[in-house]
């Protein structure tokens, strides 16, 4: 994944393993690619690797599907990872990972060569999409 385009990639990534049913979301970023492991509907753990032209294509996919059609409580995957996605962003930090655990999110990063890693209450990262949502709509 590039910088600044964190919020878009995970999201798209979201949507991909909202559709598998995908459980206990692991993302590791990597230099050349990034690796992502989940528990699938049968219990099985399953893993993949996405290359930046993968994750482009995932977004353009998204980008063509999109209709608002989000979860209305605001927590599926996909708002869940692009609200982790925008505060790496807001932070200008490089994304090391995301860990989903049975109460949030686990977010490792790196900003001014130190590692951070902050855990995202599910609660926490609807309220901060509703605020972001908000701020959107005020500026549109």
């Amino acid at each position: 994944m590039r910088h600044g385009e964190y919020s878009d990639s995970l999201r798209a990534l979201g949507y991909f393993l909202d559709n598998i049913g995908a459980r206990n979301v692991e993302i590791a970023e990597r230099d050349d690619f990034t690796s992502v492991t989940w528990v699938a509907l049968d219990g099985t753990v399953q893993h993949r690797t996405f290359i930046d032209a993968e994750l482009e294509e995932l977004r353009r996919a998204r980008r063509l599907e999109r209709h608002g059609e989000s979860r209305p409580d605001g927590l599926d995957t996909a708002e869940m990872l692009r609200t982790l996605g925008q505060e790496v962003e807001e932070e200008a930090a490089e994304l090391l990972g995301i860990a989903e655990e049975e109460d949030g999110y686990r977010l490792s990063w790196v900003l001014s060569g130190q590692y951070r890693r902050l855990m995202y209450p599910r609660d926490e990262i609807r309220n901060l999409s509703l605020l972001r949502r908000a701020a959107a709509a005020a500026r549109a």
